[in-house]
């Protein structure tokens, strides 16, 4: 039977890599991208503000893709609805039915 398609919400710090541990490790999804937002000018993840050069090398190192969604450096929490519902519905095009 094939596992739902999930999409991880990734930060890049301890506790996003343990529950991701915990996800693949129980096996009820397939989880096909890691999901990360940046400050695009910063080039900074927007949760811990870690350089997206770490970024894309935890998610090599983990083997999933992942998945930026630059953001302007100001908080504007209609552009970040916007961009995030764009995200989702791109997904859900490609048969993800979960974000964890």
């Amino acid at each position: 039977m094939e596992k739902p398609k999930a999409v991880f919400n990734w930060s890049g710090d301890k506790d996003s890599a343990l529950a991701l541990y915990k996800v693949l490790k129980e096996g009820k999804y397939e989880v096909v991208a890691l999901l990360t937002t940046v400050n695009r000018d910063k080039q900074r993840s927007t949760m811990h503000d870690i350089p997206l050069a770490l970024l894309e090398k935890q998610a090599k190192s983990i083997g999933i893709p992942l998945h930026i969604v630059n953001l302007p450096p100001a908080g504007n929490s209609e552009d970040y609805k916007n961009k995030m519902l764009e995200t989702v519905e791109a997904f859900k095009d490609k048969g993800v039915t979960h974000f964890i």
